[in-house]
């Protein structure tokens, strides 16, 4: 493919830094046409959000006003549901001014005649389907549950009613129980937007999806650091990314955080918070919808917004504080975290962004305080990850530390990433600039597997592996 200049065989990580010779020419990639994506469905653009093994939140959309209303049910070992549940939610509807950024003929963005429209004429003007938040609770740990939007007129009771014709169903499984000696594997992926490098990464994510349990690339649930649809203000193109991911989303528990592209360019959250409502009211005092934590399996999982307050006087600090002040680490020894901007970065793109190194100066001290093991962003359109790490000080041989991975090489329209500066950062293990995601396997309270799985030729390949090892009192090693 020309978009390759070079090929790297899959390695192990080594003890010195290693920069793969594998990378992408710094070409953007073009958008999906929304002829190709959006369709007439009356009900479309499903998922589901969430994280904690006993509820979830699914989301949709409807051109017209439906009844905010799932039906769900666990599918029995014969693969059949003998009794549907029903849940009711609420629906809201988005109205916006649309941010427009031209594309030219190869189908990248001019991004200097990028231009607001104007409030006067209602051409300009984009309001959101009706979009509808249902609240699933009650849920079994590891448990597979079938579920639909029944349509106008269906009987909406509880009991054993059938699916009706047209009525789409889709199936998820709830995450692992909590305790210290489950096992749950994510999937991590970042930056993705809506080309067709994006699918790719989606459709491989799938592929992680849908392996037996007896496969150690199989995953339990998804951590999605930030920069979702590349909405960028134009706000059909969420309707689009929805309907994009819709195979992938749909199925799998996901957790999300907002990016600079919930953000900037006139977004300012109001095209994520609507369609991706996290339940968060039973993390420590003062979550919310942009700072929450979770806990799944052996794992804590700390979830905060790059693009908001979190100076030490914030909202977001003191809920952090008392966050981390809670976790018993007899009942989850994992502690992880996803934001969006990354602290550590050895690629001169988006290098030390000041909001990053502010947020880096507040956090990292808490961070070290409580053990927390490993962070995950997004942000930089390529891939790279650390040794145990702090203050910009590789951690001793043999000692433990925080390790910090950028996954922000979903696809997205910018392109990768390839301006590396040099020399290489002791701190920096691995990187790389191209395409692809990750997968986390924590086997037990101690040990866990990070790997990374580059997009090559359509298919993915484990390109960098590492076994991690947890330390007493927290942070981690290499094994």
């Amino acid at each position: 493919m020309a978009r390759f200049l070079a090929l790297a065989l899959p390695m192990l990580a080594l003890a010195d830094g290693r920069t793969s010779s594998f990378w992408r020419k710094e070409q953007p990639g073009a958008l999906i046409p929304l002829s190709n994506i959006l369709d007439d469905a009356a009900v479309q653009q499903h998922r589901v959000i969430g994280g904690s093994p006993d509820e979830v939140m699914i989301t949709f959309a409807s051109a017209t006003p439906v009844a905010s209303t799932v039906k769900f049910g666990e599918v029995s070992s014969d693969g059949e549901v003998y009794f549907w549940a029903v849940a009711h939610g609420q629906s809201t509807v988005t109205s916006s001014l649309n941010y427009y950024t031209p594309v030219g003929p190869d189908g990248v963005p001019i991004w200097d005649d990028a231009h607001w429209g104007t409030y006067t004429d209602p051409a300009d003007y984009y309001t959101s389907p009706f979009i509808h938040a249902v609240k699933l609770g009650g849920l079994k740990a590891s448990t597979t549950y079938r579920y639909f939007v029944p349509s106008s007129g269906d009987d909406v009771g509880e009991g054993q009613q059938t699916v009706g014709e047209g009525e789409k169903t889709f199936e998820f499984t709830t995450t692992p129980a909590v305790g210290p000696d489950a096992r749950i594997r994510f999937g991590l992926m970042a930056d993705v937007g809506q080309t067709d490098d994006s699918l790719q990464t989606m459709q491989h994510m799938f592929d992680h999806l849908n392996r037996t349990d007896d496969d150690d690339d199989k995953i339990d649930a998804i951590i999605f650091p930030g920069d979702l649809s590349y909405a960028d203000g134009e706000g059909v193109r969420w309707d689009s990314w929805g309907v994009l991911g819709e195979f992938l989303l749909a199925n799998v528990v996901t957790t999300y955080v907002p990016g600079n592209h919930e953000f900037g360019n006139g977004e300012n959250f109001a095209g994520y918070m609507s369609r991706y409502p996290t339940p968060h009211e039973r993390a420590a005092e003062g979550s919310t919808k942009l700072w929450y934590s979770h806990e799944a399996g052996p794992a804590h999982v700390i979830n905060l917004c790059s693009y908001c307050d979190v100076k030490t006087n914030s909202s977001q600090y003191a809920w952090l504080a008392a966050d981390l002040a809670s976790i018993d680490r007899a009942k989850t020894p994992w502690v992880l975290a996803q934001w969006h901007s990354p602290w550590y970065n050895s690629n001169n793109y988006h290098k030390n962004d000041t909001n990053s190194m502010n947020m880096k100066a507040d956090l990292e001290p808490l961070f070290k305080q409580y053990g927390v093991d490993m962070g995950f962003a997004g942000h930089v359109h390529s891939y790279e990850r650390t040794n145990p790490v702090y203050g910009w000080q590789e951690a001793p041989a043999g000692q433990c530390g925080m390790v910090h991975v950028c996954i922000g090489d979903g696809g997205n329209r910018e392109g990768a990433a390839t301006d590396w500066y040099e020399p290489q950062p002791d701190w920096s293990s691995m990187r790389e600039a191209s395409f692809g995601h990750g997968t986390l396997d924590l086997i037990n309270s101690t040990t866990a597997r990070w790997r990374w799985w580059r997009n090559q030729d359509g298919v993915r390949v484990s390109s960098d592996e590492v076994m991690v090892e947890r330390c007493e009192g927290g942070g981690v090693r290499y094994a």
